[in-house]
């Protein structure tokens, strides 16, 4: 059994969602678990539709624009148009009960955007059932997942774990099709995981049924050497070990939700990042052991000004918006002083402003001035990888 969750961009448009159901289909021997996102950039348009209204501010062209996104989807798949209009309805009765009031809780916040996750989940299990495929759509608490009360950042409770397992022997052979990113508390309050949640979904339920591998399909080619972005010949990472994965995580890599790899660790489960766009290709396989030993895995970087400690220089911390923080990834970075010294002459015509050596023992951070950060990743990028 394999579980695979599909990011935003995976389910963009009709095409997209075509294509979705057809990498889902190709798969039936390994009884996939299909976890989704909501279509690309609609959780943004929620929350700026939230705040409008809590504003005062008009905000039903902006609604209407995002309710006519999703139709395009329906109706160019040849559903029915009516498959998201209760959704619809309870949406527009949230947001008219934050006008009301003016006022935008986290409670309420976290239940606006849970229409994003519910409206994809439903279309996709219905392009599904289209195309001759056995599958339904479901809430991921309807299939056992509770969360704590912390709206916005929500804990999964431990008990969700073995509910997972009961309740998903009860669907039989569909293919369940189920919301990332929401869960609910025992009260029944809709609650979110974090931005980028679905992917800490995915492992959860992975983890939950002791999955085979948990996949997460997105729109590139899996984690890299350094942000492509910026480095043009940045090049894709066949594997890469939990530790690694998880220190880029936590570094700002953003092709992975930082609590992803928690559940997966424990059970000892793969995690692929592989990419919808280009369903050929290897991505990449996280994983305890990994056959190349390589001693660096990747550079990563963070605009964040939380990494600056509290005893940095009066002036450094005055000046941390125009900061970047570059991280080396890689086993024993820190503890090698070789690596230390091909990175440290890699950047000897940019002033660092700080060295930083992580508890973790497999990175080394270096903070220079955004105008600097590109050139100083790409420095580095051509000292360990050669391009």
């Amino acid at each position: 059994m394999i579980v695979m969750k599909f990011g935003g961009t995976s389910v963009g448009n009709a095409s997209r969602v075509r294509s979705v159901v057809r990498q889902v289909a190709a798969r039936r021997a390994e009884s996939p678990i299909v976890v989704v996102s909501a279509v690309g950039d609609v959780t943004d348009w929620l929350i700026t539709i939230a705040k409008l209204a809590s504003a005062g501010a008009p905000y039903a062209q902006r609604l209407e624009t995002l309710e006519k996104l999703h139709h395009r989807i329906i109706s160019a798949l040849g559903l029915n148009r009516n498959l998201i209009n209760p959704d619809i309805k309870q949406l527009r009765s949230q947001l008219r009960d934050v006008a009301s009031s003016r006022k935008l809780t986290a409670k309420a916040l976290d239940a606006i955007m849970a229409f994003g996750e519910r409206a994809t989940c439903k279309i996709v299990a219905q392009c599904m059932l289209r195309s001759g495929i056995p599958a339904g759509s479901y809430n991921s608490y309807d299939v056992g997942l509770t969360t704590d009360a912390n709206f916005g950042s929500a804990e999964v409770l431990h008990s969700s774990y073995p509910a997972i397992k009961r309740e998903m022997r009860k669907l039989g052979n569909q293919i369940p099709i189920i919301t990332g990113f929401i869960g609910r508390t025992k009260g029944g309050d809709i609650t979110t995981l974090g931005r980028g949640g679905s992917d800490y979904t995915a492992s959860i339920i992975g983890a939950a049924l002791n999955a085979n591998e948990v996949q997460i399909w997105t729109d590139v080619d899996g984690m890299m050497t350094a942000d492509p972005k910026i480095v043009r010949r940045a090049k894709t990472l066949d594997e890469a070990s939990y530790d690694e994965a998880k220190e880029l995580a936590n570094l700002g890599a953003k092709v992975l939700h930082h609590k992803t790899l928690g559940p997966a660790i424990r059970k000892g489960i793969p995690v692929r990042i592989a990419n919808s766009l280009n369903p050929s290709g290897h991505g990449t396989l996280i994983s305890k052991d990994i056959s190349k030993k390589q001693r660096i895995a990747s550079i990563t970087y963070s605009k964040s000004t939380d990494y600056l400690e509290a005893n940095a220089p009066d002036s450094l911390r005055a000046d941390r918006g125009d900061l970047t923080k570059i991280s080396i990834v890689g086993k024993n970075m820190s503890t090698i002083p070789g690596e230390l010294k091909k990175a440290l002459s890699a950047l000897k015509d940019i002033e660092i402003e700080m060295v930083l050596s992580n508890k973790s023992g497999i990175s080394q951070s270096f903070v220079v001035k955004e105008r600097h950060g590109a050139r100083a990743i790409r420095q580095l990028h051509k000292e360990f990888f050669g391009a």
